[in-house]
């Protein structure tokens, strides 16, 4: 994509370590020499943590001792897988600073996606610029994550805690794309919506067979969207963190985490049809919540089913799309989960077109529907 460069310099590309969190161990390189120091540890880190060292007990008297601080010096050669991504270099900025958007999604016990649609956006303090090697070791100017742009000086000098909500972002595409009049609804939800699809049903089939049904989990998806507008799936964060560090965050979480319970907890635990909270339980669950329904992960391989061994003749036959509902049906019932807003396990009836009212509609209609007919009986 051309937003993927910025028409000269060296390409930049994003280095990161395959199990870490919160901006650990990123690097961004723009040279074979500066991914080589990485990956060979040329680069290192150094942490300091309390050590207690204890002193020997005398008369008796209980254990004591003191913290020292030990630091400690690692390199980058212990991780041992890496992702690295093709840098977006022309990024949409907000004044002149980049940002990444955090959404959070759902899979729900029945194996259901749900998307939060009101996320937020993480800016960085400091503005994008590529002029030297300092440009690019600058963590407040690439990286966007919370955990990294608390500890820089112009943390908090333009917003509240480096966040800003969806309604900003819409107004500050309109004013770069005065045709962009509603970005978020007309085209970044969609689109995100699209990416959740596909990379939830990429492991599917590390799902459907896992040994608990009764579970859900979070996910933090990160998008970015490019100088064109487009929006790209950047990194899934399977735990990601629900630190309330705005005021906006303050008002975003408490309501997700509501939605979440109502979602995926209170359809499983359902009281007794005659008990006092029975009324209030079905009222829960009929409140609206910000959650939409993306895709159901149970169908998602349907289209390329797993062979199964037939116990007589022992060949393989494709599972087809019965057994998968049993399956849905089955899992469903197991956890108490009905989910009416899939479309997948709860398909519309076939629409039955009525019959003509009269002979003279059905001759209609039959002269319609075999034109071809006419011309070989030479009429």
């Amino acid at each position: 994509p051309p937003t993927f460069a910025r028409g000269g310099g060296e390409p930049v590309w994003i280095l990161k370590p395959a199990m870490m969190s919160r901006g650990r161990g990123i690097h961004v390189v723009s040279s074979l020499q500066q991914l080589t120091n990485v990956l060979t540890g040329v680069q290192k880190e150094t942490t300091s943590k309390l050590e207690w060292k204890a002193n020997a007990a005398e008369d008796g008297a209980g254990p004591s001792g003191y913290f020292v601080v030990r630091h400690d010096t690692t390199t980058a050669s212990g991780v041992d897988t890496w992702i690295i991504q093709k840098y977006i270099e022309r990024p949409l900025l907000l004044n002149d600073r980049k940002f990444d958007i955090r959404m959070w999604v759902c899979i729900t016990p029945s194996l259901h996606v749900y998307l939060f649609r009101e996320g937020y956006v993480r800016t960085a303090a400091v503005p994008l610029s590529y002029g030297s090697d300092e440009d690019y070791a600058n963590q407040y100017m690439h990286l966007c994550n919370n955990s990294i742009q608390k500890e820089g000086t112009a943390y908090g000098e333009h917003e509240d805690g480096n966040i800003v909500s969806f309604e900003t972002l819409r107004e500050a595409v309109a004013k770069q794309f005065p045709s962009a009049t509603d970005f978020v609804e007309a085209q970044l939800l969609p689109r995100v919506k699209e990416l959740i699809t596909a990379s939830a049903q990429s492991v599917a089939h590390l799902l459907t067979g896992g040994a608990s049904v009764a579970s859900f989990q979070l996910f933090g998806y990160d998008f970015m969207v490019d100088a064109e507008l487009q929006t790209w799936l950047i990194e899934v964060n399977s735990a990601p963190s629900l630190a309330e560090s705005s005021p906006l965050l303050e008002q975003l979480i408490p309501e997700m985490l509501e939605g979440l319970v109502t979602l995926c907890v209170d359809p499983v635990f359902v009281p007794k049809a005659r008990s006092e909270f029975a009324a209030q339980h079905r009222a829960r669950l009929a409140e609206p919540t910000r959650f939409d329904f993306v895709t159901c992960l149970l169908h998602a391989h349907v289209a390329t089913p797993k062979p199964v061994r037939s116990p007589r003749r022992g060949r393989s036959r494709p599972r087809g799309a019965s057994a998968v509902d049993r399956q849905c049906r089955d899992l469903a019932k197991l956890v108490r989960v009905s989910d009416p807003r899939c479309p997948v396990c709860n398909p519309a009836p076939a629409a039955v077109e009525p019959p003509p009212s009269s002979a003279v509609e059905a001759a209609a209609q039959e002269e319609q529907v075999d034109p071809i007919a006419k011309i070989f009986d030479g009429s």
